[in-house]
């Protein structure tokens, strides 16, 4: 992704892509990559089919970005995208979320190499909680979601996300809690 692609904001590129311009989804997807997938991750708990997710959510994307109204909220919309299609592949495979130890591929995202292992525990963490509570944590945390974003991802309203948020991270301090493990530092905003 080429510097001014870097610092192009979504309204720009959608409108480029919708124009014509396939080349511009490309900066979208290398935007977005990591947090999909982690997000993917955490919905689901299996790598390969985690891929396959937050990759069908961004074709999805793209073939339907004309469905988008408002360019500005593209985060939200494609993260919306991605929980359906997760839901989907659950539903289709009967899938129960593997403890993410498993896991050795997950994307590290842009985040500071030094808070990796907090990120890991709270991954690890999450896989614990029902889907309604992780899929909320993981877009807070993971995908460093607003909660106005989460709410129109999940179709609900910005309360509703604010108490489900506040009830997954009562869960995780009690989890936490029980397995003698300090808080500091896992949620910055508990």
């Amino acid at each position: 992704m080429s510097q001014s692609d870097r610092s192009t904001p979504d309204e720009v590129l959608v409108r480029r892509v919708l124009a014509g311009d396939t080349e511009a989804f490309a900066p979208i997807v290398e935007r977005y990559h990591s947090a999909m997938l982690a997000a993917s991750m955490q919905m689901i708990g299996d790598t390969e089919l985690a891929h396959d997710c937050a990759q069908e959510a961004f074709i999805e994307g793209f073939r339907s970005l004309s469905n988008l109204r408002d360019h500005s909220s593209l985060r939200s919309w494609l993260f919306g995208i991605l929980r359906n299609r997760c839901r989907k592949a659950l539903s289709r495979r009967r899938l129960r979320t593997l403890p993410l130890e498993d896991e050795t591929d997950i994307p590290a995202d842009s985040h500071d190499e030094r808070d990796a292992p907090d990120r890991q525990r709270l991954m690890d963490l999450l896989s614990e909680l029902p889907d309604s509570y992780r899929e909320v944590l993981a877009a807070r945390y993971l995908a460093d979601m607003e909660y106005e974003e989460i709410a129109e991802a999940l179709g609900t309203s910005v309360n509703n996300v604010r108490v489900r948020c506040c009830r997954a991270r009562e869960r995780l301090r009690a989890i936490l809690d029980r397995r003698g493990i300090g808080r500091e530092g896992l949620l910055g905003d508990a």
